[in-house]
């Protein structure tokens, strides 16, 4: 079985890949380290392209107080999407390799999208990938949570100085969650929306893994 865990920024994708890792025994990468490692094999011609965001995040210092001044929460989320797909070949390599070899892999990120695990699904069999996407919509909940629960290497607090910049980054989430939600229903894959009661609904992410 291939676990997919997918959604948008700050929604508890890399907690419940660990959680499912530690308790099923199988190991999980972030598909935002499988994108940096395509980044390096990209010609540089190709990355405004390709990967739009990181050249954003350039462009801007790396700031998301100038990010989020400078281009529209639309702008951002579509970089997001485009640079998504960018990395679709590689993840879907790495499933082959993984499902070849007989082993069970779990690969979570926001580039995890509801196409895109159709896709895989009719390529290998809809009992070989499992798949859950995590939502966030309430605004100032997401901003309660991202500043109150700091992640390692975190982004949304250590680039942003300025906290009026805070609400626009929620409205990306919220927005990029609800890209999300609206293709997954179109796919009918289960959503989860981890606004309220975290807790439970992150248990619920992991009971429906394990009896997919």
């Amino acid at each position: 079985m291939i676990y997919l865990i997918g959604g948008a920024p700050r929604s508890g994708k890399t907690l419940l890949a660990k959680s499912i890792s530690k308790s099923l025994g199988i190991p999980w990468i972030s598909a935002d380290t499988i994108e940096s490692v395509v980044v390096l094999h990209t010609a540089k011609k190709d990355i405004g392209k390709l990967f739009p965001k990181r050249v954003m995040r350039r462009k801007t210092k790396q700031s998301n107080d100038i990010m989020y001044a400078q281009y529209s929460v639309a702008q951002i989320v579509n970089a997001y999407i485009r640079q998504s797909k960018s990395i679709w070949k590689a993840i879907d390599m790495i499933i082959n390799c993984e499902m070849c070899n007989g082993r069970e892999y779990i690969i979570e990120g926001h580039q995890i999208h509801p196409a895109f695990v159709a896709r895989l699904q009719k390529k290998y069999s809809k009992k070989s990938i499992a798949s859950v996407f995590l939502t966030r919509s309430d605004i100032p909940q997401i901003i309660k949570s991202c500043t109150m629960h700091k992640q390692k290497n975190d982004w949304f607090v250590t680039k942003t100085l300025n906290k009026e910049t805070y609400p626009k980054i929620a409205r990306m989430i919220s927005h990029y969650s609800n890209y999300f939600a609206n293709e997954a229903r179109k796919h009918k894959f289960k959503i989860i929306n981890m606004d309220a009661r975290f807790t439970a609904r992150f248990s619920e992410a992991i009971r429906y893994l394990k009896k997919v």
